[in-house]
């Protein structure tokens, strides 16, 4: 809408008198250009913002300025046997044309993707807004005509032109409707697409739209994952065949799991989790329910998740950590295949669970994902923890609380949190817990056991 309003008001002063009729003519061909240029800029950045990438952004921004300007350009000489239609110009007729130019941008700016899908609801956002917007050119321009005849300082028997505001309208209404329009036609058109729930950028969606969407830490990827090492460039794809999805491995140095088992290429069923690096993507079928899986030999919860997958363990620094998935038969790196120097990588360990506390307590989580599983001490907590992966709790700060031994208690300290470290319902800045006292930390509860 601002754009559309930004692309009037560039043009609207160099308005020419009605009667230089080639001059208006060359004046409708800037306005057009003006209003197609920025709203397809405008919707085709945030389109590519939206998916997570700068890169994105940038390219789908010029394509859609390109694109849109291209697609009302076709529209407009669509429109010219109406315009010249006799009785033009009329109520009417107005609609019909803007409602061509409309959906000539709004497809141009759609297909700016080289997706079908997204043409086509460009073209009815577009089609919709232009012709609400020739519905309100004649009645605004009617009402306040007299208003812009005297700002210009027209008087009685004077040649005025009353269409400004009218024409600073259907730029707002063309640029918000297609905008709309696309999000609401997409929204209820989308038929598979995959959440983020554990990572950096927790809850984006990405919309399955293409026969092959790329997964991996690429600017250019459909589904771009940041912020991981262990996400392979060009990671993985999903394919989809007929009504039929596929998840497929692009032979990643860490490989990729779906429901915690190491897979190459697998079929996807709606609720399946993915597990890429440290990144959980759930994938969606819309009419579909989660199929119920019954307990299988062999698995385990996924932490930060609860969907269950093979593990293998291994001994870090006195503590166990497991679930690692295994890989087609063989288990993922762990510290017991590591040279001797070598740590296991924070990120390449999916969702650890750290237990063997070295004072007699532990932390016991009683409410969330992770809820049964126990923690050693000395802990910090928090979105960015490595010791305990809560990536998942938007409430918690990146780095929010820190928890350690004192004797056969333990001193809770908060690191300056957002929302505040909570002991039995009390906020503290520090304070020593004892055994029983919960602890709240985002919106996690953990409770202080003996081992």
């Amino acid at each position: 809408m601002v754009a559309g309003a930004i692309g009037w008001a560039m043009v609207e002063p160099f308005k020419p008198s009605p009667i230089q009729v080639v001059v208006w003519g060359l004046f409708e061909v800037a306005m057009m250009t003006a209003w197609s240029s920025l709203i397809g800029a405008s919707i085709g950045f945030h389109s590519g913002y939206m998916r997570g990438s700068k890169l994105h952004a940038i390219k789908e921004g010029l394509s859609g300025a390109f694109f849109g300007g291209v697609g009302m350009m076709i529209a407009r000489g669509v429109t010219t046997p109406v315009v010249a239609m006799p009785g033009w110009p009329n109520m009417f007729l107005r609609a019909i044309v803007f409602c061509i130019l409309g959906a000539g941008l709004g497809a141009g700016i759609g297909f700016s993707t080289f997706v079908t899908k997204r043409g086509l609801q460009g073209l009815v956002g577009g089609a919709v807004g232009g012709f609400v917007a020739g519905i309100l050119f004649d009645p605004v321009g009617a009402v306040l005509g007299g208003l812009q005849l005297t700002a210009q300082g027209v008087g009685p028997g004077q040649v005025g032109e009353t269409g400004a505001i009218s024409r600073g309208l259907t730029g707002v209404l063309m640029g918000g409707m297609i905008a709309l329009m696309i999000g609401l036609v997409e929204a209820i058109a989308k038929s598979a697409w995959v959440r983020l729930e554990l990572g950096r950028n927790e809850g984006k969606d990405w919309v399955i739209d293409k026969p092959v969407m790329t997964i991996g830490r690429f600017e250019r990827a459909d589904i771009p994952l940041f912020g991981d090492v262990n996400v392979a460039t060009q990671h993985a794809v999903i394919e989809r065949q007929g009504s039929q999805y596929f998840f497929v491995d692009l032979g990643s140095p860490l490989g990729s799991g779906v429901n915690g088992q190491r897979v190459q290429r697998v079929p996807l069923n709606s609720g399946d989790v993915i597990q890429i690096g440290s990144n959980n993507l759930r994938f969606q079928l819309k009419g579909h329910a989660a199929p119920k899986r019954g307990p299988e030999p062999g698995r385990g919860p996924i932490s930060g998740t609860g969907v269950g997958y093979q593990t293998s363990s291994s001994q870090v620094g006195g503590s166990v950590i497991t679930g690692l998935p295994s890989q087609m038969g063989q288990p993922m790196p762990t510290a017991m295949n590591l040279p001797p120097t070598q740590s296991i990588p924070a990120q390449s360990v999916l969702n650890p669970t750290i237990v063997a506390p070295v004072n007699g307590l532990c932390l016991l989580v009683t409410s969330g994902p992770m809820a049964g599983q126990r923690f050693s001490l000395p802990v910090e907590l928090g979105r960015e923890s490595v010791q305990i992966p809560m990536g998942f709790d938007s409430m918690a700060s990146r780095r929010h609380a820190r928890i350690e031994p004192s004797g056969m208690m333990a001193q809770v300290v908060d690191l300056g949190s957002t929302n505040g470290t909570f002991i039995n319902g009390v906020r503290i800045q520090q304070q020593i817990a004892k055994i029983g006292d919960e602890i709240k930390v985002g919106s996690t509860t953990f409770r202080i056991e003996s081992q």
